[in-house]
């Protein structure tokens, strides 16, 4: 077991370097064995897809965590809407300690599968759970007749971390902004599919509502503080492709999670 002093200083170590995109492997040793007792900034791979680096620096980290017996206050799963969060910009509370596990293109049924990986071995207080755009993403047309599914999943997720000890913070889907006001290259926003994901989404924020309520987990609605002058899609000033959210928009859901967590006298 280390020292409390050098575990908190590996702790540190590592949420900074996940900060900078950086891998850092961290060797602790004594002197009689001749390996370096100082962290190694190793550039990261790019060969691998996006999923497979992310969760090669994953596995990494939460081994160092678990080594060093971190105490961790809150670990942020979900989509590349979590993935995007540089959470340390937004929450810089000293004494509470938070991690990302945020995997762009991710859906509940991923997370599931990864759940005990990311958050249940490393045992926070709290999980934030984000996810379910994807499923309805995916489904475009026909993303009404996902929601069961897509419930489900998220339940079942919820339920794992209750069983482990660790509350749920269950979170709203956002909706989509207006169909091509933005256009980046990679993700364009279309009619058809604006329209049917954001009929969608206050249906399934109703059942992720429910789940929480059920379960004695923390609801976040991140959607009503999100919406337009339409009060069905995501305002065109938090957002620069359509659905991921900008600096502007980080700071209001950062906004609406410390109130939301503060009127349970939970600091973040």
């Amino acid at each position: 077991m280390l020292p409390p002093a050098v575990a908190r200083a590996c702790v540190a170590l590592l949420l900074m370097s996940s900060l900078s995109g950086w891998h850092l492997s961290l060797v602790i040793a004594d002197d009689s064995n001749g390996y370096p007792t100082r962290p190694a900034l190793i550039v990261p791979s790019v060969l691998g897809g996006w999923e497979a680096t992310r969760r090669n620096e994953f596995n990494h980290y939460n081994q160092l965590l678990i080594n060093v017996n971190a105490k961790l206050d809150f670990v942020f799963i979900g989509d590349s809407i979590t993935h995007f969060w540089l959470l340390h910009q937004y929450f810089d509370h000293i004494d509470v300690t938070l991690v990302n596990r945020g995997i762009g293109g991710d859906t509940p049924a991923n997370i599931l599968n990864r759940f005990e990986s990311d958050v249940i071995q490393l045992h926070p207080r709290y999980v934030h759970v984000w996810t379910g755009i994807n499923e309805l993403w995916n489904a475009d047309a026909k993303a009404l007749e996902a929601i069961p599914e897509t419930a489900a999943r998220i339940r079942t997720i919820a339920q794992r971390a209750t069983d482990a000890k660790i509350t749920p913070i269950l979170c709203s889907v956002t909706p989509l902004a207006e169909a091509g006001l933005h256009k980046p290259p990679s993700r364009k926003v279309e009619v058809p599919t604006e329209r049917s994901v954001n009929q969608a989404v206050p249906v399934l924020n109703q059942q992720i509502r429910e789940i929480a309520r059920e379960l004695n987990g923390i609801y976040v609605d991140y959607y009503s503080g999100v919406l337009d002058e339409t009060g069905q899609r995501l305002r065109p000033e938090y957002t620069d492709d359509g659905v991921h959210f900008n600096d502007t928009g980080k700071k209001q859901l950062a906004k609406i999670l410390r109130h939301t967590l503060a009127e349970r006298g939970i600091k973040i």
